[in-house]
């Protein structure tokens, strides 16, 4: 870290470095600390109930693990969200167009107006767009967090094929 341009400013940085951590500092920190057991401890009781009620769609889940990009949670989430009879739908494109990914097509006197697409199903469509992201670059989200092919070098925010400045194994000068 003192490496660079940085080690000119040691002094300063050695006063940053040096606070105070006095009583009450302790005591909310150790408040942040356990309401994040609290959550950890809720997440995990979620998943095992997840994981119970999912048992009855196992056949379906694994036929949507065969899509690039879409894994357990992915899979669990759309079963989730449109349930296992997609007769409803009639097509593929009724049920893109209920999701909300299909772009409007809207035309007057041979010029566009409008392509947006409309909001449809905001759970739905992000889990989508998180298979997609998936299948395109090679990430998936596990329930270990992020991993696949994009590795640490990919940060949510950044565009593809962006590495954040601390993956490239250089030490910033």
């Amino acid at each position: 870290m003192t490496r660079g341009r940085l080690r000119h400013k040691l002094p300063k940085l050695r006063q940053a470095l040096e606070g105070r951590f006095r009583v009450h500092h302790r005591f909310l920190l150790g408040q942040i600390l356990a309401h994040l057991d609290f959550l950890d401890e809720s997440i995990a009781e979620v998943s095992r109930e997840v994981a119970v009620r999912i048992i009855p769609f196992t056949p379906q889940i694994e036929l949507l693990k065969t899509i690039p990009g879409v894994e357990q949670k992915v899979a669990e989430a759309i079963i989730s969200e449109i349930g296992k009879d997609m007769d409803r739908f009639g097509t593929a494109r009724h049920l893109a167009s209920w999701a909300g990914l299909c772009p409007g097509n809207n035309e007057s006197a041979g010029k566009r107006i409008s392509g947006k697409t409309r909001k449809g199903d905001r759970w739905l469509r992000r889990t989508w767009l998180q298979a997609a992201w998936g299948a395109i670059i090679g990430i998936t989200f596990t329930s270990n967090g992020w991993s696949g092919r994009g590795g640490s070098s990919f940060i949510l925010g950044r565009g593809v094929g962006e590495e954040s400045p601390n993956s490239t194994g250089q030490d910033g000068r």
